[in-house]
């Protein structure tokens, strides 16, 4: 903690805040441009984008809501299980990448649906060496 308050620069959430305006609009804009002029919003597209923002509004006060009190606990607090908790709350990045794989193998592996496609496509039999640290890839046929 500081024991005096010390001056901030504003600039870096000015840049900021102009780089997501400009990505938002810009994206709307170049949406615009593409649709040649027939940007007429019906009932079904602002019930739409109404749904939506207000879903992503109430998506990020839940989230700074829970996360918020939650880091303010793991940097000032000592307690029991304070190493899981931190491990467990670095789950969400890992998994998406495990399912990618568990996915990928479930499509082209030995078993899956697209083995049977083509042997260029499918991954056939990765089998890994610790003594050269590499995969090694064998064809279908020496499984």
């Amino acid at each position: 903690m500081a024991l005096r308050s010390q001056p901030v620069n504003r600039w870096p959430g000015v840049a900021a805040a102009a780089l997501v305006f400009f990505v938002t609009f810009g994206t709307l804009g170049v949406v615009a441009w593409r649709a040649e002029g027939s940007l007429r919003i019906g009932p079904s597209e602002l019930g739409i984008i109404r749904f939506t923002v207000l879903q992503a509004f109430l998506s990020a006060a839940i989230s700074a809501g829970l996360a918020i009190p939650l880091a303010r606990a793991l940097v000032r607090r000592r307690f029991p299980g304070k190493a899981a908790l931190i491990t467990l709350l670095g789950a969400p990045f890992i998994l998406p990448v495990i399912v990618a794989i568990l996915g990928l193998l479930a499509v082209f592996g030995r078993g899956g649906v697209g083995s049977g496609l083509s042997p260029s496509i499918s991954m056939g039999c990765m089998a890994w060496s610790w003594q050269t640290r590499s995969s090694i890839y064998h064809s279908r046929h020496a499984c």
